[in-house]
């Protein structure tokens, strides 16, 4: 069976788009959304409602995009510690706060989307410790 071979610098440049791809896709999305208000709703409930699925699919592809980065991270500074630790750390914020956080959609915030009971769910939560103890700077407004 062959192996695919990807070099480091495709691996690293996966961790230079995912960024962007995350900051054009939520703000198209937050200035799109009817009910959407930034002063008043956190960018994680995005994913619920009807559209949800925009949201979930860009946590999705950012998440895939930073575990790729994680490898190319590790291959860059090597087996030592810093490579290591970077990489996994990487990886907790691929697969946590992205990946688990676009699999399990938020619940709804007061007055978005417009509709929708603010009850918390099971997904809800699991929205939330997943995003949150990946990435608790990001998570601010929810603690």
């Amino acid at each position: 069976m062959a192996k695919l071979a990807v070099s480091t610098g495709a691996l690293l440049a996966c961790g230079v788009v995912a960024g962007p791809i995350y900051l054009v896709v939520t703000s198209a999305e937050a200035v799109t959304r009817q009910g959407f208000d930034a002063s008043r709703h956190t960018w994680n409930v995005l994913t619920a409602g009807d559209l949800g699925w925009i949201q979930r699919s860009n946590l999705f592809l950012v998440g895939v995009l930073t575990v790729l980065f994680a490898v190319g991270v590790r291959r860059a500074l090597g087996p030592g510690w810093g490579g290591r630790w970077a990489s996994r750390l990487l990886v907790l914020e691929g697969v946590g706060h992205n990946i688990v956080g676009a699999v399990f959609p938020a619940d709804p915030q007061p007055g978005f989307p417009p509709g929708t009971s603010t009850e918390t769910t099971w997904h809800g939560t699991v929205h939330l410790v997943a995003r949150g103890s990946a990435s608790p700077l990001s998570s601010r407004r929810a603690w």
